[in-house]
């Protein structure tokens, strides 16, 4: 079965900076501790996870009634989902801002007006580098070496998101992520 997901799209320039942050990381780490490693092509932060979709013409119309102010994303840190051994999920992580707070809540609300299911946990908003951790590594000592010489080298990741797009997942394909739909952000 098909899901979708609605999310922040970014330009090649963001995608070219993520990707070196990605890089290194893996380096660190060892690519081999993850199964998957987002795509360059596949970077993107999520705002609301669908599942199977079946009405996607009501959420083309919520997006389009959506008020998209300007928005400005400072990324300056990586973290992580989960607790053993390793973080289930590796993500870069942005500064939570009013204007991503308000998106995002708005979204929610529209969605939930019109009968789809919203949220259940807590917003964390995130950019995924890496999924499904293999190998056990410690992750409090390295993850503190690496924000600290991504803080000297990297960081801050200044960004504008161009879109709020609408994501089909194709998980055998490259891009896994398909846009079926989205709204410039102005």
């Amino acid at each position: 079965m098909t899901h979708y997901f609605l999310a922040l799209r970014f330009n090649k320039k963001t995608h070219d900076r993520i990707h070196q942050v990605s890089q290194y990381v893996k380096e660190i780490i060892i690519e081999d501790s993850y199964k998957r490693w987002v795509d360059y092509v596949d970077y993107h932060l999520t705002l609301h996870f669908f599942g199977p979709l079946e009405d996607k013409e009501a959420v083309m119309n919520i997006m389009k009634r959506l008020a998209i102010p300007p928005l400005s994303l400072t990324f300056s840190h990586i973290n992580g989902f989960g607790q053993s051994g390793g973080y289930r999920v590796l993500y870069l992580e942005p500064k939570e801002t009013d204007v991503l707070r308000n998106l995002y809540e708005s979204i929610q609300e529209e969605l939930s007006l019109k009968g789809f299911p919203t949220a259940q946990r807590p917003f964390r908003p995130h950019v995924t580098l890496a999924k499904k951790c293999q190998t056990p590594w410690n992750k409090e000592n390295v993850l503190s070496r690496i924000n600290r010489t991504l803080m000297a080298t990297s960081f801050p990741i200044d960004v504008r998101p161009i879109s709020v797009a609408l994501y089909k997942i194709e998980p055998n394909k490259i891009p896994t992520y398909r846009v079926v739909y989205d709204i410039p952000i102005r």
